[in-house]
């Protein structure tokens, strides 16, 4: 899976770590019984994202396993999203079976009785996947992230995966940033407008 644009890759890997985490400890995980997937799960997700900072690095320096180590980025983010993916799709089913009476929640597809077919199928297999990008990543060598000094990535250098290949830079949107500063302090005398609200909504884990 491509054309994430210039996503940092430790940004997806933390957000679904920790929706992995969260579902360890719902009554749904017990009940449907699938709680021994999603623990490992979450266990290999943090040990993926720990050694995404050196993935990074390798990457950047564009060594003779760059490309390799961004083949391996790529494959890490597609598994995260269909994780990300897998449990949107089980909040849904948790609250659809919240808010429909059972009459209804009976006849229709979201039923519990197909959710608790598909649903561990689902994990198990994301579980191997997981496994088997970590199973590369150790043939990579690649090493787990030491705890660095405070500020120490103040200028750090981030590489997106795109269609067109990989690209490297300070990751940022200087323009959209001008934009909203202009904004509210008013510098733009077109805009005559008073102005109460601001949205600016990102990626979660981004920030």
């Amino acid at each position: 899976m491509s054309g994430f644009g210039e996503i940092i890759a430790s940004a997806v890997g933390k957000q679904v770590a920790g929706m992995l985490g969260e579902l360890a400890t719902e009554e749904a995980t017990l009940q449907w019984k699938f709680k021994d997937d999603v623990d490992v799960m979450a266990d290999k997700m943090q040990d993926l994202e720990a050694v995404l900072h050196d993935a990074d690095d390798r990457l950047r320096r564009r060594g003779r396993d760059g490309e390799a180590v961004g083949r391996w980025l790529t494959k890490f983010k597609s598994v995260a999203y269909d994780v990300e993916d897998v449990l949107d799709d089980l909040d849904a089913t948790e609250l659809l079976k919240k808010s429909q009476p059972k009459l209804k929640l009976f006849f229709s597809w979201n039923n519990q009785i197909l959710r608790r077919i598909t649903m561990p199928h689902k994990l198990k297999n994301l579980r191997g996947e997981i496994e088997k990008v970590g199973k590369e990543g150790q043939a990579l060598n690649l090493v787990r992230n030491q705890e660095r000094a405070e500020g120490s990535r103040n200028n750090e250098t981030f590489v997106g995966i795109c269609d067109e290949g990989l690209k490297s830079g300070v990751v940022g949107r200087d323009m959209e940033k001008d934009k909203i500063f202009r904004l509210l302090l008013n510098y733009d005398d077109n805009a005559r407008e008073d102005i109460s609200i601001v949205s600016i909504v990102g990626l979660g884990g981004l920030g």
